[in-house]
C-alpha cells in the first residue's frame, strides 16, 4: 500500500509529465504559427512584385517615359 509521501511524489510526477506534454504542444503550434507566418510574408512580396510587374508594363505601354520594357527590380546596399 502506497504511502502518503508516495502518492505526492507520484502525482508530482504525474503534473511534471503533463506540463511538459503541454509545454511541447504549445512549441509546436508556436512553430506551425511561425511557419504560416512566414509562408504570408513570402506570399505578400510575392504578389507585390507581381504587382509591380504588371503597374510597370502597363505605365510602358501608356507611354511612360520612366518605364521600360522589363520591369528590373533591384536592391541598393548601403555598406557602413
Amino acid at each position: 500500500m502506497p504511502t502518503l509521501l508516495m502518492e505526492r511524489f507520484l502525482c508530482k510526477i504525474e503534473l511534471y509529465s503533463i506540463h511538459n506534454e503541454i509545454s511541447n504542444q504549445t512549441k509546436v503550434i508556436k512553430m506551425r504559427r511561425t511557419e504560416k507566418i512566414i509562408s504570408a510574408r513570402r506570399e505578400d512580396v510575392s504578389q507585390s512584385y507581381n504587382s509591380a510587374v504588371a503597374t510597370n508594363r502597363r505605365i510602358y505601354l501608356e507611354g511612360d517615359v520612366k518605364a521600360i520594357a522589363e520591369y528590373i527590380f533591384s536592391i541598393f546596399y548601403k555598406y557602413i
